[in-house]
């Protein structure tokens, strides 16, 4: 079961011969349910996260941990916040909670790789990626498989790409103002259609029933 058909496209491109069932995202379903409400904020709401660190030759796909003192670089007419991978918290021993409120309450996420920016997209929040840490060690690791999302959003800029910390500040402004563009709606709905938004957990039931 894959959220949407470019995850099955990409599964059919290699040797996989089994049947693949289209179902959606069954995490976000509870957003899409309305058990999480938008909290109401006097500044603009702009949230940090990071995938997880890598170690040796990859650690450049992730912005942390040079996001937590980058954070501090966004004015204070916006209001931040550092919302970790599960993993960076445990190392950080900070509390090990997901992040669906603070995405549901973001008006722009920074991302860098990983499912949070496809969440972020999901629900419809503008994405700003920290190019001058990550572009370069994301094109690297996946040059050889060009077909992977991540290597497709750096190589054609899908979303907003920041060459330094001044430009992304820049960009929070033009993503509050323009919202996600053509390019990263359509990307997205290939990857969980929108008709299927908080419809997953029924589709994988139904999946699941056919194949008893």
């Amino acid at each position: 079961m894959v959220p949407g058909p470019a995850w099955k496209d990409r599964i059919l491109s290699g040797d996989y011969q089994g049947e693949i069932f289209v179902t959606g995202y069954t995490k976000l379903d509870p957003v899409f349910w309305g058990e999480y409400s938008k909290q109401k904020r006097d500044k603009p709401y702009v949230v940090w996260a990071p995938t997880h660190a890598y170690n040796g030759k990859n650690r450049g796909r992730s912005s942390y941990p040079w996001c937590e003192s980058l954070i501090n670089e966004i004015p204070e007419n916006y209001e931040t916040c550092l919302a970790l991978h599960p993993t960076s918290r445990l190392n950080a021993r900070q509390k090990n909670d997901v992040t669906l409120q603070e995405l549901v309450d973001a008006d722009v996420v920074i991302a860098d790789g990983g499912s949070t920016l496809y969440e972020a997209w999901i629900l419809g929040k503008p994405v700003i990626f920290p190019d001058w840490i990550c572009r370069d060690d994301m094109l690297r690791h996946f040059r050889g498989d060009p077909g992977c999302f991540e290597y497709k959003i750096y190589d054609e800029g899908i979303g907003y790409h920041a060459k330094n910390m001044k430009h992304l500040v820049d960009l929070i402004d033009v993503a509050l103002s323009n919202g996600m563009k053509d390019q990263e709606i359509e990307f997205v709905e290939s990857i969980c259609p929108a008709e299927l938004r908080g419809k997953a957990g029924e589709e994988c039931a139904k999946a699941l029933s056919s194949l008893i």
